[in-house]
């Protein structure tokens, strides 16, 4: 299967998940200088993005280990790196942006119609954030609800395997296969 087989199996699976009424978000991360290689530096970022990604499970769901898998929060994303478009972007005054020579990590967070909480993920996270930054690599945390086009924006988070700057199979996916 050719990289954009592999793109457009993630993008319909995503869509497969909002047929089931999960509700998608865009959640990127940023991070403070990280040691080490870019592979290194991509090995801190998937560990860390597992650590919140558990975090939020538990704010989410009681007895996650009792959960079937396609019950839970599913998150498909991988590192990305910034492109600037112009020294006022937006993007540009984030902070954490410039670290690590743009790296972060872009992924899709599809949330499960039924949770303990009623918030939704931006919610969470903003309840959430000082807990999540606190004594860890993170600069910063944002999400966007997706309204519409969420087969347009699993594309959007997975743009470097499709521009072959990391391979799919570094794509990460939670949760894990047990």
């Amino acid at each position: 299967m050719n990289t954009q087989d592999q793109l457009k199996a993630y993008q319909n699976w995503v869509c497969e998940y909002v047929d089931r009424d999960f509700e998608p978000s865009m959640l990127t991360i940023m991070f403070k200088e990280l040691n080490g290689s870019q592979a290194a530096r991509q090995q801190q970022i998937y560990r860390e993005v597992a650590r919140i990604y558990a975090y939020l499970l538990t704010r989410f769901h009681n007895h996650p280990k009792r959960m079937p898998t396609e019950n839970m929060p599913f998150l498909i994303g991988c590192v990305d790196w910034k492109v600037t478009k112009s020294v006022k972007s937006k993007i540009a005054k984030t902070p954490g942006a410039n670290n690590n020579e743009g790296m972060h990590f872009g992924s899709m967070f599809l949330l499960p119609p039924r949770t303990r909480s009623p918030m939704n993920l931006a919610d969470m996270v903003d309840r959430e954030r000082a807990t999540l930054l606190r004594r860890s690599p993170l600069t910063n945390i944002h999400v966007e609800m997706i309204r519409e086009t969420p087969e347009k924006a699993t594309g959007y988070v997975l743009k470097s395997v499709e521009r072959h700057r990391i391979d799919p199979g570094d794509i990460l996916i939670l949760p894990a296969k047990r």
